[in-house]
């Protein structure tokens, strides 16, 4: 009982007679952590905002899109166990007369999922409704058009349908501020209005541009690392193939170009390999150094004092309890 009081008070006296030298101990290692957090918390911020930057510049951040599909193809890939979340979006066409043929707009129909990935979101009023003749569209388009922003107005454009002009009028649902970012705006339709415009000019598939009247698909996948590569997997298992333009199960692949770890995955070499690899063993050993030299400058000076007391028979066990 007397030997563990006194183990206990020479255990608070040494610890306080290094009260300094622990304060600093701990407050390296602290230090040394907080910088290392900052450093890769700093890395991946700027990775975001470069990348958030692309997926404007690319119109979307859905890591990928099937192209060129019928309804009966959209539904049956988006059965895949692979697609975490996908969307639709049926093109219509394209105004090239003034006022918009210095500007590129496209006419078509999104679902939201594809709306919110492309940026779409109305910050006024809403997507448009089934079986009305509503349309959303950002601020750049009613500019042109010589209107200010103002939900339930009507507003007229004329476009092209796979080669054929139609003159279309449309009930503003919603609209969105326009970003310069963005390479094309968008006028988007409900999808029995769509179809409509389509059947009213007479589009018939195949069509003669190859995309009018065709789907696209917007997926989200587990990882953005293989995007490519798990598309072409979700396709053979679907019995279709991105290799052979005009066969019958022929569908098109886009991979978004904007994150980076597809990007890296895609054309990293081994040379920018090893670098990266390099950079980060550098990083850890630099950390671990600093830890270890704030450590061994500590226990250095104590190696000495516990040397003092097991030379007067204080045992193994004891030092333990002390340490």
């Amino acid at each position: 009982m007397s030997n563990r009081g006194c183990i206990r008070r020479l255990s608070l006296r040494a610890l306080l007679a290094n009260r300094t030298r622990n304060l600093v101990a701990v407050l390296a290692i602290a230090l040394t952590a907080m910088l290392f957090t900052s450093l890769f918390t700093i890395a991946l911020s700027i990775n975001e905002a470069y990348q958030q930057a692309n997926f404007r510049q690319a119109g979307s951040w859905a890591h990928g899109t099937f192209k060129r599909l019928n309804w009966q193809q959209v539904e049956q890939l988006s059965a895949d166990p692979a697609i975490w979340q996908w969307g639709s979006r049926l093109f219509v066409g394209m105004p090239q007369e003034i006022p918009f043929n210095k500007d590129h707009v496209e006419v078509s129909c999104c679902d939201e999922n594809s709306a919110h990935w492309g940026y779409c979101d109305p910050t006024q009023g809403r997507l448009p409704k089934e079986g009305t003749d509503e349309a959303a569209t950002d601020t750049r388009v009613l500019e042109l058009l010589g209107l200010e922003p103002k939900l339930g107005q009507q507003f007229t454009i004329t476009f092209e349908v796979d080669g054929h002009t139609t003159t279309q009028t449309f009930t503003l649902c919603g609209f969105w501020e326009y970003d310069e970012a963005m390479m094309a705006s968008q006028v988007l339709l409900p999808r029995s209005l769509a179809q409509q415009v389509l059947d009213e000019v007479g589009v018939k598939q195949p069509s003669c541009d190859g995309l009018t009247g065709t789907y696209s698909m917007d997926v989200m996948l587990g990882s953005s690392m293989q995007i490519e590569e798990e598309m072409e997997q979700i396709l053979a298992r679907n019995g279709c193939q991105s290799e052979t333009v005009g066969e019958e199960n022929y569908v098109g692949i886009g991979v978004n170009w904007g994150y980076t770890g597809a990007k890296m995955a895609r054309t990293m070499d081994p040379i920018t390999l090893v670098i990266l690899v390099c950079a980060l063993l550098l990083i850890i050993f630099t950390g671990y150094l600093i830890i270890y030299n704030v450590f061994q400058i500590s226990v250095a000076g104590d190696i000495r004092f516990y040397g003092l007391l097991k030379t007067i028979g204080t045992t193994p066990r004891q030092l333990r309890r002390i340490i």
